[in-house]
């Protein structure tokens, strides 16, 4: 049985056994390339059982010594009150230019990882105290980046961004064109 709602796209996304599959990324998706992830990116997330939603941005960089950066800010409803800052996420890790794994603490979230295969797929935790606070999956491709997440193990979620381009303007998420890095993503 394939996942068809909020709750099953959820579970499936963090790789549960739940007797459903996974939804899968969109055909157009390209294998993974680190350096497509490079740059800035703008979205939104809702969390709609709890009628909270707010807005969220990544800045992605990548060191000279091939250590990458997602500096996440997350703002708006539950996670981050008119009255209060946003949430940072600041995580860090090796590229290995076919998959990513990043780790770090976050203020409300506490030890977060989170890991990109070499298909795009995302995984991962949130877990502030040794408690498992959120768990997601997803994918991310030209130009997009799809998180399904899951509060406290029944409030399923979602969150989108896309890459900004050089006049911050969202990128075209069709466009799967190829990343032209010097890199020999072959091998």
């Amino acid at each position: 049985m394939a996942c068809t709602d909020w709750v099953g796209v959820a579970i499936c996304a963090v790789g549960l056994t739940t007797g459903c599959t996974r939804s899968p990324p969109p055909e157009n998706l390209e294998p993974f390339v680190s350096d497509r992830l490079v740059g800035e990116w703008s979205g939104v997330w809702a969390l709609p059982a709890l009628f909270t939603s707010g807005t969220a941005n990544m800045q992605v960089s990548r060191d000279e010594d091939e250590t990458i950066h997602f500096l996440f800010r997350i703002d708006g409803g539950l996670v981050s009150p008119d009255d209060e800052e946003p949430v940072i996420i600041d995580l860090s890790g090796r590229d290995g230019h076919h998959s990513v794994t990043l780790a770090g603490e976050a203020e409300k979230l506490g030890y977060v990882e989170f890991s990109i295969d070499e298909n795009g797929l995302i995984t991962g935790n949130a877990d502030p105290d040794g408690l498992s606070l959120v768990d997601f999956g997803g994918w991310v491709g030209a130009g997009k980046f799809h998180l399904d997440f899951l509060v406290l193990g029944f409030l399923p979620g979602e969150g989108e961004l896309g890459l900004l381009t050089g006049d911050g303007s969202q990128a075209d998420p069709s466009d799967t064109g190829s990343s032209d890095t010097g890199h020999d993503d072959t091998g």
